[in-house]
């Protein structure tokens, strides 16, 4: 029961992550980045994550990073990996 649990988590996710590579792809081909940046405007630092993939050090701090973490950490099933 739990092994089926676990794998229906796993496919959701995969699903979710495929949607939103179809998203940004279709976003970048049509040349409307600045449109879709306006969804993550109320999350500091994800269009750095997203996009630019090195967040500017300037703007956002080791403890921006850690509470970030944090976030991901109670919202998502990062820390479900045996290996970890």
């Amino acid at each position: 029961m739990a092994d089926m649990c676990e794998s229906e988590k796993i496919a959701r996710e995969i699903e979710k992550t495929g949607e939103l590579i179809r998203k940004k792809h279709r976003t970048l081909k049509i040349g409307r980045i600045e449109e879709y940046m306006a969804l993550y405007a109320s999350i500091p630092g994800l269009y750095e994550l997203i996009f630019k993939r090195i967040p500017n050090d300037l703007l956002y701090t080791t403890d921006d990073m850690n509470k970030s973490m944090r976030r991901m950490r109670t919202n998502t099933s990062i820390n479900c990996r045996a290996d970890y």
